[in-house]
């Protein structure tokens, strides 16, 4: 399967009028410059749109190039920013996973790791300038491998891996001690992103967790840069994710009014989407809670522009339509599934679930783990099931005074900080088929 996260980026100009623009999933170290992305394909390509890496199979049958081949998939290991990518050879997979790490001495590598999963011996043939080998091993021509430039060819047994390594800068040097493996890796970026919340929910998006979609976006905002992200609604839904994960140490208020302006001006003249605009402007509301004054302008605008007399956001913002099926939506993914699962929907309530249970998770338990709420709360809850009815467990933290209410039974609420209960059964879906006396559908 193709990665469900699309990553496009302009890397520079090839030619006169040529853009050259990558899709895959970016690596690299929180705290470091460099930058790749991880085609989809397997190839490593730099900022500047140059070939960091490219890799080739040689099985059984003929050299096999990912660029070329249909069979391939590529997903993110756990939703974490480990990238996996198989393709199909006689007799099984060859798999390669990518993630960046620090050696032990402070050098910065991107590792590439092949494992032959196939019945058959493979050899792998990597290209690039920065490449390291446990055995070194010099760059030649490879024969039936048509490419312009030497590769380095490394043979893989059945059920055996071998590991390239690309070093981020010029201190390439011997082979490096220290270097996390992808598992620790990949655990390390899903604490990263869980500081904006986690949850688990039985909803799938083109065949994917939802839960591991919305970590893999997580990760991507936390490799990206906020000045690449032109679109005002995705900036600001960025900087809040951003802020949450607690990556972002300079003052970004400047940049926040900047883009929710831009937001307003665009909603004013009619164009977005609601839900896009809402989610973007609830975002700015948060991120200025360190400026009150620009937060209580922003709300007299939201009012200003939807015609309602408010003292806080919801209230500008006025009456909220469902919304419909979740789909990947990039950026964007991480708030709304936040806000199908609780929301700030007047000044002192939120409400879980405020579209109701769908109908996919009934019997399906779901949790949900410090999702922001407002500018001061967050809220975790948990749904199991007790026959047809739905038992919910929750706590908030924040001030207290903060009222629950479910869009799931519209007659409970709480302001218990936390507790459990027990929601009525959902509604059975009405059909409007009808069948005679004496018809069938024999």
């Amino acid at each position: 399967m193709k990665l469900a996260e699309r990553w496009w980026k302009s890397l520079g100009r090839r030619g006169a009028n040529e853009i050259l623009e990558v899709r895959g999933f970016p690596t690299g170290v929180l705290g470091d410059e460099w930058r790749a992305v991880v085609t989809e394909c397997g190839d490593l390509v730099d900022a500047h749109g140059n070939f960091v890496m490219r890799w080739f199979v040689a099985a059984d049958d003929r050299w096999h190039r990912p660029t070329d081949e249909v069979a391939v998939r590529q997903r993110n290991v756990d939703g974490s920013a480990v990238v996996e990518t198989r393709i199909r050879v006689p007799g099984g997979d060859v798999v390669e996973t990518v993630w960046s790490t620090i050696a032990s001495d402070g050098r910065r590598f991107t590792a590439v790791e092949f494992a032959n999963e196939s019945s058959m011996p493979v050899a792998i043939a990597v290209t690039g300038k920065k490449l390291m080998t446990a055995r070194p091993i010099e760059p030649a021509p490879a024969p039936g491998l048509e490419i312009d430039e030497p590769v380095r060819v490394l043979p893989v047994a059945h059920r055996t891996n071998v590991r390239v390594l690309v070093a981020h800068d010029d201190r390439v040097g011997d082979w490096p001690t220290g270097c996390s493996e992808a598992g620790e890796v990949g655990a390390g970026w899903l604490a990263v992103v869980g500081r904006a919340g986690r949850l688990s929910v039985p909803e799938l998006i083109g065949g994917r967790s939802v839960a591991e979609l919305v970590a893999a976006t997580r990760c991507r905002m936390a490799l990206e840069s906020i000045a690449d992200v032109a679109d005002p609604i995705e900036r600001l839904l960025m900087i809040d994710e951003r802020s949450r994960m607690n990556l972002d140490q300079d003052d970004l208020v400047p940049t926040v009014i900047e883009a929710a302006e831009l937001v307003l001006v665009r909603a004013r003249s009619g164009g977005g989407d609601a839900l896009g605009i809402r989610l973007a402007l609830t975002a700015a509301h948060r991120l200025l809670r360190s400026d009150p004054r620009a937060a209580t302008d922003l709300v007299s605008s939201v009012a200003r522009w939807r015609k309602n007399r408010a003292e806080n956001f919801p209230e500008a913002w006025g009456a909220i339509d469902a919304s419909g099926p979740l789909v990947d939506s990039g950026r964007r993914l991480p708030a709304e599934v936040a806000d199908r699962l609780v929301r700030w929907t007047t000044g002192n309530t939120a409400t879980l679930v405020p579209d109701g249970l769908p109908r996919s998770w009934w019997g399906s338990s779901c949790e949900v783990f410090d999702l922001a709420v407002g500018s001061s709360h967050r809220v975790s809850f948990a749904i199991r099931w007790h026959g047809e009815r739905p038992a919910v467990l929750w706590e908030i933290s924040g001030p207290p005074g903060l009222v629950l209410r479910s869009g799931a039974d519209e007659n409970w609420s709480t302001t218990q900080e936390r507790g459990e209960a027990l929601w009525a059964a959902p509604a059975p879906v009405r059909s409007s088929l009808r069948v005679q006396s004496g018809e069938s559908f024999g």
